[in-house]
């Protein structure tokens, strides 16, 4: 993966930005915009455009896998007897904890 630090008022960077990730929560007015770990859209580029300071990100290489793919995949691997491994769709980190925990 490439690090980088992404700088909202660039537009060319703003036209690059479709597929890097978010790695820390963006928050502006007080309202969470973006979490970590979100994997930038094009329907995000207006949203971009409003942030007011630059902020961290990455770009996946072919052979890197996005953190939440890799949850899952670690999930399936590591699952006993009796769990299902029909996972639809990305579990919530509360989700997770209360799973693992057997709740």
């Amino acid at each position: 993966m490439k690090p980088f630090v992404f700088d909202p008022a660039d537009a060319q960077a703003r036209a690059a930005a479709p597929g890097m990730v978010i790695t820390e929560v963006i928050r502006q007015n007080g309202k969470r915009i973006f979490d970590k770990g979100y994997q930038v859209t094009s329907s995000d580029l207006d949203i971009l455009a409003t942030i007011d300071r630059t902020f961290h990100a990455v770009r996946l290489e072919s052979d890197d896998v996005h953190e939440n793919d890799a949850a899952i995949r670690l999930g399936l691997a590591i699952a006993g007897a009796g769990i299902s491994g029909g996972i639809r769709v990305p579990p919530s980190q509360l989700e997770t904890r209360r799973k693992s925990a057997g709740l």
